[in-house]
């Protein structure tokens, strides 16, 4: 079992999707952090607490170079996109090492899901 000194953070403007998400991972017992700046997403990549980054597209602006931002800052950091019209914006998540995408609606089943994957039980 992963330690919760590793944080699970979302990075969204959505308030409904941060409700969604709390509510998913409530059911499991897990905690997280949502940030909404990218002031707040690299700050807290620099403290290098962040094990699990969900990025919602609408907050990224579609911009591939956030990838290698956010790994350069945390190479361990495993990043799932949620996204909600593909465009070539996932092929180019997975070009750049993004773990998983999930598309809207965002399924309970799809986000714990990933969740086991990743170690969380």
């Amino acid at each position: 079992m992963l330690s919760y000194n590793y944080m699970i953070v979302l990075f969204t403007k959505d308030k409904k999707l941060e409700q969604h998400f709390a509510k998913v991972l409530s059911k499991k017992g897990y905690k997280f952090i949502s940030y909404s700046t990218y002031e707040e997403l690299f700050e807290g990549l620099k403290k290098g607490l962040i094990k699990t980054l969900f990025l919602h597209d609408r907050s990224i602006d579609n911009d591939p170079s956030i990838y290698k931002d956010i790994k350069q800052l945390c190479p361990s950091c495993q990043i799932v996109l949620f996204y909600e019209k593909g465009n070539g914006l996932v092929r180019d998540a997975i070009r750049c090492g993004v773990y998983a995408c999930i598309k809207a609606p965002y399924s309970e089943w799809e986000i714990l899901t990933i969740f086991y994957h990743l170690g969380y039980h």
